[in-house]
């Protein structure tokens, strides 16, 4: 009996050993299965129809004052909202790293807004861009429609020799979230 009661202790013991090194394999492989960057969903309710579809050029422009800048052609775009709850949204300007530095350039957003794009809260940097900025943010409600303009103009202060043969482009980018209930 001595023997059987050996080989069932070396049975237990072999049992607890592969136990847990299962265990501790299993362990060590899914602690590290952890995520660092943000989720991304992506949506069908929210859509952008750019008006004229190009991007912002402004070459051969003078500087001007922020009356005659508020007359400029405006870049117009819809934002529409297919969901059944209202969104939020931002509008980032994205210039060229080759472009007029942003400092020399003015804006107005959605007709009431003006200001310097370099002075406007900042986003993400990106290389090969300058500093990309929020230049306007809205809210869409749900199953609505809404136009937004945006003009663009060089201060009126702005120093000729750093504009000179040089063009300001831009993109514009529209950056939507749910809108929070508080």
């Amino acid at each position: 009996m001595s023997k059987s009661f050996f080989k069932l202790k070396l049975l237990l013991l072999f049992s607890i050993v592969v136990l847990s090194l299962i265990t501790v394999t299993y362990a060590h492989f899914f602690a590290i299965d952890r995520q660092d960057d943000d989720n991304t969903i992506a949506s069908t309710c929210f859509s952008v129809d750019f008006t004229d579809g190009q991007s912002i050029n402004m070459s051969g422009a003078l500087p001007m004052d922020d009356i005659s800048g508020m007359y400029q052609m405006p870049y117009e775009f819809s934002l529409t909202n297919n969901c059944t709850y209202d969104m939020s949204y931002q509008v980032v300007t994205m210039v060229p790293a080759t472009s007029i530095d942003n400092q020399y350039i003015k804006f107005m957003f959605s007709g009431f807004k003006i200001g310097k794009v370099n002075e406007q809260e900042s986003g993400k940097e990106i290389d090969g861009f300058q500093i990309p900025k929020i230049i306007g943010t809205g809210t869409v409600r749900a199953r609505t429609t809404i136009t937004e303009e945006i003009r663009f103009w060089l201060d009126e202060e702005t120093p000729i020799e750093q504009v000179k043969n040089k063009s300001w482009n831009a993109q514009i980018k529209i950056i939507s979230s749910v809108k929070d209930a508080s």
